[in-house]
């Protein structure tokens, strides 16, 4: 495999919390999810490992969808929320799908089919959106939001977080500008995202 070659942009990585709104909303289902305390069942995701063939001869777990790259986190195959509303999935075993960062990140709230489309028409996930209905059918995996409460609750939340960010601001950014002490600020490693591949 050829070296990557990265370059320093100087544009800084990450994003603001201005721009993270969908993602404090999210946080807010998980919340929620999390404390319903939906309990793991070992046995519908080793039968989801099995249907989407993502598991190799040692056990080691590869992303569902490109097969190619270690899984290194979960998916939910259908998102906890679209369009800054709730979609009533949950992080029961038959919806979190092994995955790698980059198609994670890639899918994120859209629709299986309408992202991978051609992937969607494969028989293995064919065979787990068969499976997936035939369980959901037996065993309800998700739940009724009352949306409009949960949008508001939401909107209250990210609000807060807006107004944080205002006083974030406008109470250390004079400190910053009339500070006589340098700042040396490196490349925190975490911050990857601040080099860009040409």
């Amino acid at each position: 495999m050829p070296e990557s070659k990265f370059v320093l942009t100087g544009k800084g990585g990450g994003q603001t919390l201005k721009n993270r709104s969908s993602t404090f909303t999210n946080a807010c289902a998980n919340d929620i999810i999390k404390w319903l305390n939906i309990p793991f069942d070992k046995a519908v995701s080793n039968k989801v490992v099995e249907l989407l063939q993502c598991s190799d001869s040692s056990g080691n777990l590869n992303c569902a969808y490109c097969l190619k790259i270690k899984a290194v986190t979960e998916d939910h195959f259908v998102p906890l929320i679209r369009n800054k509303r709730p979609t009533g999935a949950t992080n029961h075993a038959i919806n979190m799908i092994p995955c790698c960062k980059s198609c994670n990140s890639s899918k994120g709230g859209k629709r299986f089919e309408d992202w991978r489309p051609l992937l969607a028409a494969e028989p293995r996930f064919l065979a787990y959106s068969t499976y997936r209905t035939e369980y959901s059918s037996m065993n309800p995996t998700e739940f009724e939001y009352d949306v409009d409460a949960f949008s508001k609750l939401s909107e209250r939340f990210v609000n807060c977080i807006f107004e944080f960010r205002e006083s974030l601001l406008s109470d250390c950014k004079p400190h910053l500008v009339h500070s006589d002490t340098p700042l040396h600020i490196g490349v925190p490693e975490e911050e990857i995202s601040d080099i860009d591949a040409p």
